[in-house]
């Protein structure tokens, strides 16, 4: 724990010994090696988290002084205590600190703190590196492309390039343009002016105050898009609401679905993609068995394999399609557009699809009897 050491902060006759780096700012950034004499840039432990009862510092009793609880409380502030209170200190001997919460420490004036909040003033770049923080996170510029950043609550008041997030609540002020790089996975709601080109999976709402534009969005409640939602792939359990315009003409391809949870569904696809394989190779190695032979007699054998590994993948399967119509959505769950359709947009609502071909204003999707339908109303404009 005592990789870097602070002393002598404090009032006297007292003076407090930091165990804990407080952050990457006080001292060079150093990459963390890896093997074989290489280095990662990216991890340059910009933040060290403490958790409740980690001893983060001592305070130094200096010979001839006999240890004075209260005189020590000027050096402790929020977020610590003393880890032992009692007057029976000799001299010389340092009394603990420990965390009291989750945080990171800080200086409060004179003091030593475990701060809730970080707050990282520059961009997430190669001067700071990747954050791993479970507390709350505030980035006052820009997170670069393929740099990680890990947080409960995340604020980004700059441009989130392709980077990996992952936290309960995101707020990206800045916009996210990702290059189809990168991912952002949220436990909670995320809430964008923009998003362009992102990998976005949330497990609440996901709120864009402007337009989205070829992303791949998953929502395990709703998403809303002020202004244009335009290519690739927005799914949502609940509700999808479209201000300005949905679609970008056939040439480009967009699809929107609603009625079942996202990611049950691109589980359910994954193990049918993988049924399938199995089948072929069963079919493969059937063939094969038919032609006797040690190589026949090693083929039956591989068969018998993939054949008990088509039957787990079937019970899989089978208690994954019991919870997707467990959690569906289909009686309530709606596609509103308050501007324009255009043609080209593929709408899935459940089991039921629905190709675009015309241009519609004002309309609401919906399911009925298997189907998709339009109303509130579906007007056809030329």
């Amino acid at each position: 724990m005592q990789e870097d050491t602070l002393t002598s902060r404090g009032n006297m006759p007292y003076s407090l010994n930091v165990l804990i780096p407080l952050s990457c700012d006080l001292r060079p950034p150093v990459p963390q090696a890896i093997h074989a004499g290489r280095v990662d840039h990216r991890e340059l432990g910009f933040v060290h988290p403490v958790s409740p009862g980690d001893v983060v510092a001592e305070v130094l009793v200096p010979a001839g002084e006999h240890f004075s609880p209260e005189v020590a409380q000027h050096l402790i502030g929020e977020g610590c205590a003393l880890g032992d209170a009692s007057t029976e200190h000799t001299e010389g001997q340092g009394v603990p600190v420990v965390a009291t919460r989750s945080g990171h420490l800080d200086w409060d004036e004179r003091a030593l703190a475990v701060r809730d909040t970080l707050v990282v003033d520059e961009d997430v770049t190669y001067h700071v590196g990747n954050i791993r923080y479970f507390g709350d996170l505030i980035v006052r510029g820009m997170v670069r492309v393929a740099f990680r950043v890990r947080a409960r609550s995340l604020l980004v008041e700059g441009l989130i390039e392709g980077a990996f997030i992952e936290c309960e609540r995101l707020e990206a002020r800045g916009g996210v343009k990702a290059g189809g790089s990168g991912r952002l996975r949220v436990r909670e709601t995320v809430a964008a002016p923009f998003m362009e080109n992102a990998i976005v999976h949330a497990g609440s709402h996901v709120v864009v105050s402007g337009s989205s534009l070829h992303n791949e969005i998953k929502s395990n409640a709703s998403v809303q898009v002020a202004e244009r939602l335009i290519g690739g792939m927005t799914a949502a359990r609940d509700s999808i609401t479209v201000g300005e315009r949905l679609g970008g003409g056939m040439s480009t391809l967009t699809r929107v679905q609603v009625g079942y949870d996202p990611f049950l569904n691109t589980a359910v696809h994954r193990l049918e993609v993988q049924a399938q394989h199995v089948e072929e190779v069963m079919l493969s190695c059937a063939k094969l068995a038919g032609r006797g032979g040690r190589l026949g007699d090693k083929a039956k054998a591989r068969g018998e394999r993939y054949a008990a590994a088509l039957k787990r993948l079937r019970r899989k399967l089978a208690d994954l399609l019991a919870r997707l119509d467990a959690t569906s959505t289909l009686e309530t769950c709606t596609i509103d557009v308050r501007g324009e359709v255009r043609p080209g947009v593929e709408i899935c609502i459940g089991p039921a699809r629905l190709m675009n071909q015309d241009f519609l204003k004002n309309v609401r999707f919906s399911y009925c009897d298997g189907a998709v339908v339009a109303t509130h109303p579906a007007g056809r404009t030329a």
